[in-house]
């Protein structure tokens, strides 16, 4: 059986609803407090009047129900390994293309109208907005060229945080207080750059060796981060594409996007593989891009839509399929799975 991999070769994922009243599997406590911040931030951006569309109804863009929502679960028909030339699908085309077909996920609309009007009374609330990203304790403050280049380096290595018990966390210890998760990540990119390794300069991590990463990626009770190499090899490639080919940053690649979402997120898949996260489902090629979507959303959410933050399209990409997002919406009844997977789930990590 293959496994969903939306970022890396190697990623695992394990979901299951526990007994008691919170996130499916979910060892990471930092999850709880952040129910609708998640579920916003990941949706396709858009204004109040049409948050309430993107659940029940058919976003402009799009061809049939459900093709946002139906690009996040977790899918275990049939993925395998890619075969050359073959043309992909879009995200949102291969969300359709898999909810149209899927046998172990289904999505419920009772459960999507009811998350619908919390998130809509969040965001008329001022609960959450596009303005409380930066208000986050480890995202930058300041929406300049240093910010565009830390979101490249967090989004480059945002993937696979999970360890094999719960009390071998990755976990990194900043301004006294202990992070996981993807923070843990961004609490260590911070360490580095006030300890003095520019981590933020490309010219700086193409040439990043294994005990510098391993200085910068240190953890509370030295577990390793996992995938440590793919993280090293990743920084190196990376920074020395950005060096050889855009200048040494990674701002000119965004600037050649002339605002355009679409343009950014082929610029990523072509320049910066690892990216480019596809799958073959019932003999079609489909795409989910992640990180890809994630770092978009980041420079839109950075720069308040505005400057390199003003995408055009920012509306046409979908929610990233991030491996928090089905245990949330399983946990909100907008998913439900078989019994046949849910068994898979509850009993076995998949990878």
């Amino acid at each position: 059986m293959t496994s969903l991999t939306s970022v890396v070769r190697g990623e695992r994922f394990h979901f299951g609803r526990s007994n008691s009243a919170s996130y499916p599997n979910s060892s990471d406590a930092d999850v709880k407090p952040t129910t609708l911040d998640l579920l916003i931030s990941i949706l396709v951006p858009s204004g109040d009047s049409e948050l309430v569309c993107i659940f029940m109804g058919l976003p402009r863009s799009f061809k049939s129900p459900w093709m946002v929502l139906g690009f996040c679960p977790v899918i275990l028909d049939g993925l395998i390994s890619l075969p050359p030339n073959m043309t992909t699908l879009s995200p949102a085309l291969s969300a359709e293309f898999i909810v149209q077909r899927a046998a172990h996920v289904h999505i419920n609309p009772f459960g999507i109208e009811k998350l619908a009007k919390e998130l809509s009374f969040a965001l008329s609330s001022g609960t959450f907005g596009i303005e409380k990203w930066s208000c986050q304790e480890l995202t930058p403050k300041i929406p300049d060229d240093r910010a565009i280049e830390w979101i490249f380096v967090t989004d480059l290595l945002n993937f696979s945080f999970w360890t094999d018990s719960s009390d071998r966390q990755y976990q990194v210890m900043f301004n006294q207080k202990v992070h996981t998760g993807y923070w843990a990540l961004c609490a260590a990119v911070n360490r580095a750059v006030e300890e003095g390794f520019d981590l933020l300069d490309p010219n700086t991590y193409q040439h990043i060796t294994e005990a510098q990463l391993k200085r910068i990626l240190r953890s509370v009770g030295n577990v390793e981060i996992p995938l440590f190499t793919e993280r090293l090899r990743l920084l190196r490639e990376s920074g020395k594409t950005l060096v050889r080919d855009f200048g040494g940053s990674f701002k000119n690649v965004v600037r050649m996007c002339e605002g355009s979402a679409f343009k950014l997120l082929d610029m990523l898949c072509e320049h910066f593989p690892s990216f480019k996260d596809t799958a073959i489902y019932e003999s079609q090629q489909v795409s989910f891009l992640k990180r890809a979507q994630i770092l978009v959303g980041d420079l839109w959410l950075c720069f308040n839509g505005q400057s390199v933050g003003a995408f055009y399209d920012i509306d046409k990409i979908t929610a990233f399929a991030d491996y928090r997002v089905p245990q949330v919406l399983y946990y909100h009844d907008v998913v439900s799975y078989s019994d046949k997977l849910l068994d898979v789930l509850r009993k076995v990590i998949i990878g």
